[in-house]
């Protein structure tokens, strides 16, 4: 998800209701082949309850991710990425992620 997150980063996320999610929105998922991912929705099918992923990486490290995933893959909505939770000396505000 580099430049929006970075290794290291810590989350705050929050279970949202499936029918809320639009595309654009940063998602908690696990894939199949992959397992745990922190990705942005390309696609929301609010009739057959799935959705597909994209990444802001230029040069993605996971590959395949363009499948669509059943809403039960779906584990929350990333709401933001507090940079003082990962740097206590340097407290500062949350980025927001929309």
């Amino acid at each position: 998800m580099a430049p929006t997150l970075r290794d290291g980063d810590r989350i705050w996320a929050l279970l949202w209701p499936f029918k809320w999610l639009r595309p654009g929105m940063v998602v908690l998922a696990t894939h199949p082949r992959h397992g745990l991912l922190i990705k942005r929705l390309a696609r929301v099918d609010h009739a057959q309850l799935r959705f597909q992923l994209s990444s802001d990486n230029t040069e993605p490290v996971v590959h395949g991710c363009d499948e669509w995933l059943p809403r039960s893959t779906l584990l929350a909505r990333v709401v933001a990425a507090p940079r003082s939770l990962k740097a206590p000396e340097a407290p500062g505000e949350p980025i927001r992620i929309e």
